[in-house]
């Protein structure tokens, strides 16, 4: 208990109270994702807004030797996004910026916590469709997907896990 005190002050002094959630009350909307038949607890939910601010987190957490993971929207059915050991919960919800469109390169550059259907509205005047999963798209986030992907599917080689469609053929680009 010391350890998780020392933890949550250490998180608080990064990122402020504010980003910090750690109230037993509020940490039960973590405890699961849209699968509601297991639920684990976790220790605490950061909310960082910046790379830099994740790679501190992470740091933080090694040296408290507690398990952490990222969550989009939590409305996968896996239990991805589930702190299954305890440990942190790093919510990316506040990291939401398309950074770049490549179109040449047909590569999006995004934050975690992109809605998909951002990126669809934000490439449709170029013909293109992020589409992983069409009935989720107002909810799922491509961080999301991401993780999914990685958890259980081995990547394509050209990608870290997401794609796009344009009239009626794939393509695979870095998220």
């Amino acid at each position: 208990m010391e350890n998780r005190s020392s933890l949550i002050k250490d998180l608080e002094s990064l990122l402020g109270q504010e980003r910090v959630v750690s109230h037993p009350t509020e940490l039960l909307v973590y405890e699961c994702d849209g699968l509601t038949l297991s639920k684990h607890g976790a220790d605490a939910v950061v909310l960082p807004e910046t790379t830099e601010e994740v790679s501190e987190i992470v740091q933080c957490c090694q040296r408290h030797e507690t398990p952490f993971l990222a969550r989009g929207s939590g409305t996968g059915l896996s239990g991805g996004a589930v702190a299954a050991e305890g440990g942190i919960i790093i919510q990316m919800s506040r990291m939401a910026n398309i950074l770049e469109i490549d179109y040449n390169d047909e590569v999006a550059v995004v934050q975690p916590g992109v809605i998909n259907l951002h990126l669809s509205d934000a490439t449709r005047p170029e013909g293109y469709h992020y589409a992983p999963d069409p009935a989720s798209q107002k909810a799922c986030t491509i961080g999301g997907n991401v993780a999914e992907v990685r958890r259980h599917h081995k990547p394509c080689p050209r990608t870290d896990g997401g794609h796009a469609r344009r009239r009626n053929r794939q393509i695979w680009g870095a998220i």
